[in-house]
């Protein structure tokens, strides 16, 4: 076990790169495994509820093997994902006990093919807040619990790649863009064209990545006025002001955007100045498995300032059918299970928000203005601050 903590730490620390795409490889099998189970557990519902008498023992038997086998292989997928936190070392233990449970009583009841005196150990769903603090492994208490909190951990463990992005250098690509910032693609598989070889810059016409072209659409839509003669972030005074820090330029990758992508997959960390978005998304055919999770905090501005921007932020995306929550000027946005059009376009609203909040929080005067410019932003206007931001603001 220590010895498996180790070698993720070194892969974390030393090869960012390398354990970036495992943990992608782990969440994709991770994601395969979900199908599967969900699917058995269907199965097993359908014969469980059904009027019909005609119950056979050795099918259930089958058909619950198929769902513990892939229950079991999401927990191995997840501890790949994830191998040195301790808080899911218990997941195996749980799961063990609950498919002994299981095990015991089918064996001694199915012969009369009936299997439901043991649907509450199968698909009664006791995890249903995954913000609680029951939402733990020990708290499970059917195995469609431990499919519930192994989902949802492998999706927030993506979603904290984030940590990881920043230090990939090698392998990633920049994006030539219009687009007044720095950002860079590390490509996970079918996110770039196959062509492109060593090929660096590459244009966004080489860009594969359904979310990430999504996002791109909204971010660089006619109607966003990313003016020229002012970038989302002055790096040369910043770097001045703090030139003992050794900040060199506007292009150090050190100070970049940056996004790992795959054909149907996008984490993206973007800086604006003094802040920070995070978006993570999958779009897949698959509805069960697609989300957004969407990550805002900081700002230039006073906390006032930054506030009525968050207040924007969340009156935009609860309208749009996002699950918000905020903590001062922090704020978390999720949504989930929708079909792949819904999901891109979702993601360009979200690439409109990113360009039309950039300097929202040094103009915003009221709650009022905030208001109104959401219900502004909702009918399709992205020039809310019009007049308001001059060239040296």
């Amino acid at each position: 076990m220590i010895m498996h903590k180790m070698k993720g730490w070194i892969q974390r620390t030393l090869r960012p790169e390398t354990f970036l795409k495992a943990r992608y490889r782990a969440f994709k099998a991770l994601l395969q495994a979900d199908t599967s189970a969900h699917e058995a557990l269907a199965d097993l519902q359908e014969v469980a509820y059904s009027s019909s008498m005609i119950k056979v023992a050795q099918p259930l038997l089958a058909t619950y093997e198929r769902l513990r086998n892939a229950i079991n292989d999401m927990i191995d997928q997840l501890l790949l994902m994830a191998p040195s936190n301790s808080s899911y070392q218990g997941l195996l233990e749980v799961f063990q006990r609950i498919d002994t449970q299981i095990r015991d009583r089918l064996m001694n009841g199915a012969s009369n093919g009936d299997i439901k005196p043991v649907m509450h150990l199968i698909d009664h769903l006791n995890l249903t807040n995954a913000s609680h603090a029951s939402f733990m492994p020990f708290e499970c208490r059917s195995m469609h619990d431990i499919i519930r909190f192994v989902h949802e951990k492998a999706v927030w463990e993506m979603f904290s790649s984030t940590s990881q992005i920043g230090a990939v250098k090698k392998g990633a690509k920049r994006l030539k863009a219009e687009l007044p910032f720095e950002l860079y693609l590390l490509d996970m598989g079918g996110g770039l064209t196959h062509n492109i070889g060593d090929e660096n810059p590459v244009d966004i016409s080489a860009v594969r990545s359904t979310p990430f072209l999504a996002l791109w659409n909204g971010m660089s839509h006619a109607s966003i006025q990313w003016a020229a003669d002012r970038p989302h972030f002055d790096w040369k005074a910043f770097a001045e002001n703090v030139s003992a820090e050794g900040i060199t330029n506007s292009t150090s990758a050190d100070y970049a955007s940056y996004a790992v992508i795959s054909a149907d997959y996008m984490n993206l960390n973007i800086k604006f100045g003094y802040h920070f978005s995070v978006i993570d998304s999958l779009c897949v055919k698959d509805a069960s498995h697609n989300y957004i999770l969407f990550s805002f905090t900081g700002g230039g501005a006073g906390l006032s300032g930054r506030m009525l921007r968050i207040h924007f932020l969340t009156d935009v995306l609860k309208h749009s059918g996002f699950e918000v929550t905020q903590r001062q000027d922090n704020l978390q946005a999720r949504i989930n299970w929708l079909e792949q059009g819904e999901i891109q376009e979702k993601l360009q609203t979200l690439g409109r928000l990113l360009a039309v909040t950039r300097l929202m929080d040094m103009v915003i005067v009221d709650k009022d203005t905030a208001t109104a410019w959401a219900v502004q932003f909702l009918k399709g206007k992205d020039d809310l601050m019009q007049g308001k931001v001059g060239k040296n603001d």
